[in-house]
């Protein structure tokens, strides 16, 4: 699932706050997971020959982490890939795991993979659609203005991410102005979609005051609600082109528990 604004995969995060970094052994665990890797670049070679139960075992603390506090994992990694570039004695835990997720996508599919990356998915009804920008100063010699869309939502029902969403209050998202979706489509004002959303952290590199939280997507492109019927065009989530809501619902929560139960 690509992001949509090729900027966010540059934008450093300096400033937050110690509550949206409340430890997490999720996150931890997940790590430590990777650790091994990275500390030695032969273990790579081992990850075609891992058993069911090892495949399993990660897939199970991927998901997890990712939900359970992603702006916390995110932090972690990115300290980690700041001491590698500085000794150069390891592999990052970005490259250990990409390693792992070309492997997933050959056993199982790439909607899989980043199904598994998705910190949040929330039902959500569209209030109103307006341009914006916010000035990005980083490591440029000068300032650089993006623009974008910012999309105001109410939150109906909340699958994943209840740390940083709760049904019933109004929200933010942005999204990059060059964005286009496979059949030209846009978010509607009082429709409902299911959103999958990316929070971001607070950056003091950055002058917009707009709720950070990106909107991810893949060629797929929307995922309306309509008629009380979920339409995903392409597959995505493997339930079906058109599937009632509740049905979506079940389906999902299924799929969830058992990747968390090893079961999948």
């Amino acid at each position: 699932m690509k992001k949509l604004l090729i900027l966010l995969l540059v934008l450093s995060v300096k400033v937050y706050s110690q509550e949206q970094l409340s430890s997490s052994e999720k996150v931890e665990s997940f790590l430590s997971f990777l650790k091994p890797y990275m500390e030695n670049k032969d273990r790579l070679l081992e990850i075609p020959g891992l058993s069911e139960n090892e495949i399993k075992h990660y897939i199970k603390l991927k998901y997890e982490a990712c939900e359970d506090n992603f702006k916390l994992l995110r932090t972690k990694i990115a300290g980690q890939e700041n001491e590698v570039k500085k000794t150069g004695k390891r592999l990052s835990y970005s490259e250990v795991n990409a390693c792992f997720t070309n492997f997933l996508k050959e056993k199982y599919s790439g909607n899989f993979v980043e199904f598994l990356g998705i910190p949040c998915l929330v039902k959500a009804r569209i209030i109103s659609k307006r341009d914006s920008s916010f000035t990005f100063k980083g490591h440029f010699s000068s300032p650089i203005k993006i623009r974008v869309k910012v999309v105001a939502f109410d939150a109906m029902e909340v699958l994943k991410g209840n740390r940083e969403f709760q049904a019933g209050k109004t929200y933010r998202f942005y999204y990059g102005n060059n964005w286009r979706h496979v059949n030209n489509e846009s978010f509607q004002e009082g429709s409902i979609y299911l959103l999958p959303l990316e929070p971001r952290l607070s950056s003091e590199d950055s002058s917009w005051d707009s709720a950070l939280i990106t909107y991810f997507d893949d060629s797929c492109g929307l995922y309306k609600i309509e008629n009380d019927s979920l339409i995903d065009k392409y597959d995505f989530f493997s339930f079906g082109n058109l599937v009632p809501w509740k049905e979506f619902l079940t389906g999902f929560n299924l799929k969830a528990g058992a990747i968390k139960n090893g079961d999948f």
